[in-house]
């Protein structure tokens, strides 16, 4: 059953702007109204974009650890003529609301952000695009609940690899303290740069996975002015994103928990990626994920980290394709 996207008296939503798309490889272009909207949740809001029709279902599109919805701009607008697109910040990243004080940042928090999703929706199952983060938060999801997804489709990650015991032991108290002292920093005035300092740190942070053309795409939500200086500008993320979450995972609850999904799954991985993925636990899960689920298939493409922002022609056609193989529309 389509359910209508924008909440019913609209007071969430406003038009942002028409992205006008250029041809693009393969044919792929895009002439779509985009919408800058607001989900109300528990203390906040989570800010994102709707690409496409804003009468059906969209794709959920989720993005990497401090990146920010304007990452999937680029693939956005290939694909949303086919299937309408959502992309959102997560709660401390780009235009949306931060946790509170005293929080504590989680890589399970994507799983509640799911729920919150879906229920105030009303969806009846999601249907998950993801990166890194995001893609592995989605996975967690759909295989705890395995009937609410009607497909998912990462990008680079499917787990994280696996934290060598000795190596968890050796920093976790150095990134206990230091996320310690970033919660004392949570309301402190952020740092101040120029645009262009600013957009420099992030792109060697980002370790250059972006190229520098494409980095607008995320400094439009990342960047903003500053309060204190108009000719400054600083970030807008939460600071204590700064700090990894290093919690050892259970493996054989992971395997286990990924043996439980069945939807349509498509995996794309980034040959010159910084992220190989190719200890013992991530080649598990592949091949957990290939032996239980008949709906699964993987891909690689050449490209960075970030190859959906730098390369999304090509990553595009095998999506349309899953879509076409699996009557998706």
């Amino acid at each position: 059953m389509t359910k209508v996207i924008l909440p019913n008296k609209g007071q969430f939503t406003k038009p942002l702007f028409v992205f006008l798309g250029k041809s693009l490889q393969n044919g792929l272009h895009s002439d779509v109204a985009v919408k800058e909207i607001k989900i109300p949740i528990p203390g906040g809001y989570i800010a994102g974009k709707l690409w496409g029709n804003d009468q059906q279902q969209p794709i959920l599109a989720l993005h990497g650890w401090q990146d920010n919805c304007g990452v999937w701009d680029p693939l956005a607008a290939m694909l949303c003529d086919k299937k309408p697109l959502l992309a959102i910040d997560l709660p401390g990243h780009g235009l949306s609301s931060w946790q509170p004080p005293g929080a504590y940042q989680d890589t399970w928090d994507v799983v509640q952000y799911l729920i919150e999703l879906k229920n105030y929706f009303k969806w009846d199952k999601l249907s998950i695009l993801g990166h890194s983060l995001g893609s592995v938060g989605g996975l967690r999801y759909a295989g705890l609940y395995p009937k609410n997804v009607e497909f998912f489709i990462a990008v680079e990650n499917l787990v994280y690899e696996d934290l060598d015991i000795d190596f968890v032991l050796k920093y976790l108290p150095k990134e206990l303290e230091k996320y310690q002292m970033c919660q004392h920093l949570h309301n402190k005035d952020p740092p101040e740069g120029t645009m262009e300092d600013l957009t420099y740190k992030l792109y060697t942070a980002m370790n250059k996975s972006v190229d520098k053309q494409n980095m607008h795409y995320l400094t439009q939500r990342a960047i903003k002015p500053s309060n204190r200086d108009l000719t400054k500008f600083c970030y807008t993320r939460d600071i204590r994103l700064k700090c990894m979450s290093m919690k050892p995972s259970n493996k054989e609850f992971l395997e286990r928990l990924f043996s439980r999904i069945s939807c349509p799954l498509l995996y794309i991985k980034a040959a010159n990626s910084s992220y190989k993925l190719s200890d013992e636990h991530c080649l598990r899960v592949r091949e957990i994920l290939e032996k239980n689920n008949p709906n699964y298939e993987s891909h690689t493409v050449e490209g960075s980290h970030h190859v959906h922002v730098n390369n999304p022609e090509r990553l595009a056609p095998i999506i349309i394709d899953f879509f076409r193989k699996h009557k998706i529309h």
